[in-house]
């Protein structure tokens, strides 16, 4: 009778989740259909593909054997969509991985919300889970502007779901997960082995179970060696450059920077994108900062709830992890997303474990303090929106395209330009580039290690054909003789008179980063 009972109830859940999977989509398919978004390093990727299927190898300028791409996966599926399309430009390819992307978050939203399900979290939970996966922008935005993100979501909710369910018939889907991980981001490792180990700490069960985790994790290296091998054999290392590009010194912060460091990157877990910009009231920062303070620290707390006390291990560990690189706003959604699942079990388990007159006043704050959060959410979503409509619209293709354009229509086959934004930029005037930090240009990262240049100092020695800077870089390089005396001023392409007709626009600053290029050329 229980079988045929829960039989029953999954025939009956099976509609629900299934429309709940439709409204989870709405919002990237919103966000999509509102602000055309696409992200500048879409580009660098797609340049990659379109080059392997164009027989010009894959690579970013053809002849040079260095992967200027972080994700395999995306790398091979933009590829495989624009052969598909008949090679018809970008438009077709972005849209077909957008679609997949955001069919893969609604998957995962789902994966997860079955989870809480099965570890008996109520429906208010579930629900507010779902509430704060959809709401959160960076999520959104790099689900659906051509980036990584929904692909290394799904792997991850697969993963960690197997982990935390009985996994001795299930390790197939642990490799799946672990393998898909792995070909999704450089650091997919890091992911796969952070949610491993704090699962392996917090659940005495799953230490049992050695076999399905040896079988699990042979499958998902059996997955990724071949690219493995095959890079290290095309590329002449399995690192990609761009890894190699952004690495950064390994220094250990004092104890107090370390705090700070954490602090600000569990807030930065809900923070808007690019918020280091400024332009967004400081009252929203407080709600996200408690937010990431209760992920960041509830593992430590004496509680029996195992599967709470888990994801905020992951969590705690992945912002370690961030505190010793260069993090970017895309790099942030799987902390989101484990900070959301450690939001709902300890709200959740504050509200089981307090019994008399103090459950009003426990039950009251936790209302008070999750309306504040979602509607903080809700506040940066709906004018990030329009922040983002606007940075596509007047920054991107009313401004980086056009330079793309003017460069493609002026710079001569063997020329090079060089430039640091090169997504756009690059893709777009199909020049030859050397990029700083040396994303596409090993050279750049010999003279960052050799010689200690920047930015500017690197261009005397890299002496290119064409030098593309923001305004205030122009203002620096000229005081810089071998650059003030080599090098004329070529054009300018500028959207600062179009961005000021746009008022009130919460994170403006950002807006104005990319909003005004100068273009020089080398002197004959």
């Amino acid at each position: 009778m229980s079988r045929l009972g829960s039989r029953e109830q999954q025939k009956g859940e099976l509609p629900r989740d299934r429309l709940l999977f439709l409204l989870v989509l709405f919002v990237p398919v919103l966000y999509t259909l509102f602000t055309s978004h696409v992200w500048e390093d879409f580009f660098i990727t797609f340049r990659c593909s379109t080059n392997w299927i164009d027989g010009h190898g894959f690579v970013y300028n053809p002849g040079e054997r260095v992967q200027a791409f972080s994700s395999p996966l995306t790398a091979l599926l933009l590829g495989l969509f624009y052969f598909l399309s008949g090679r018809a430009g970008y438009v077709p390819a972005l849209e077909a991985f957008r679609v997949l992307s955001i069919v893969l978050f609604g998957s995962a939203g789902i994966i997860l919300f079955r989870l809480l399900r099965q570890n008996r979290i109520p429906a208010w939970g579930q629900f507010g889970f779902l509430l704060l996966y959809v709401l959160e922008i960076k999520t959104i935005a790099f689900v659906t502007n051509g980036m990584e993100t929904g692909l290394v979501l799904f792997f991850l909710a697969l993963t960690f779901s197997v982990l935390l369910s009985d996994i001795s018939h299930k390790w197939l889907y642990l490799g799946i997960g672990g393998g898909g991980l792995l070909l999704s981001r450089a650091d997919g490792v890091v992911f796969f082995a952070v949610t491993l180990a704090a699962s392996l700490m917090c659940n005495s069960k799953l230490r049992t179970q050695f076999s399905a985790l040896l079988k699990g994790g042979t499958l998902a290296g059996v997955i990724y060696l071949p690219w493995i091998l095959w890079s290290w054999h095309y590329y002449g290392s399995p690192i990609p450059q761009t890894a190699i590009a952004k690495a950064v010194p390994l220094i250990l912060p004092s104890a107090g920077v370390f705090l700070q460091q954490l602090f600000y990157l569990s807030a930065n877990a809900y923070y808007p994108i690019y918020v280091e910009f400024g332009g967004w009231p400081l009252l929203i920062r407080y709600p996200l900062q408690v937010a990431g303070l209760i992920c960041l620290g509830y593992w430590l707390l004496p509680t029996p709830d195992r599967f709470g006390r888990t994801t905020s291990l992951i969590f705690f560990l992945i912002c370690l992890y961030f505190s010793f690189i260069m993090v970017f706003p895309w790099y942030v959604p799987p902390l989101t997303l484990f900070g959301s699942l450690t939001l709902i079990s300890c709200v959740l388990g504050l509200n089981q474990r307090v019994s008399g007159r103090w459950i009003y006043v426990v039950r009251t704050i936790s209302c008070i303090f999750l309306t504040t959060l979602f509607g903080t959410l809700l506040f940066i979503l709906i004018h990030s929106f329009r922040e983002m409509k606007i940075q596509q619209t007047e920054v991107e293709t009313g401004n980086r395209i056009q330079i793309g354009e003017w460069l493609g229509q002026n710079v001569k086959k063997d020329e090079i330009v060089y430039l640091e934004p090169i997504g756009y930029i690059g893709y777009f005037s199909q020049a030859k580039i050397r990029d700083y930090p040396g994303i596409t240009s090993p050279d750049v990262v010999r003279l960052r290690n050799e010689k200690k240049v920047n930015y500017l100092t690197a261009i005397p020695f890299i002496q290119p054909d064409w030098i593309v800077l923001r305004l205030r870089e122009t203002k620096a390089a000229a005081g810089i003789p071998a650059i003030r005396q080599n090098y004329a001023f070529a054009k300018s392409f500028s959207a600062a008179d179009r961005l000021q007709k746009y008022e009130n626009v919460p994170g403006a600053p950002y807006l104005y980063y990319d909003a005004v290029f100068l273009v020089l050329k080398k002197k004959h």
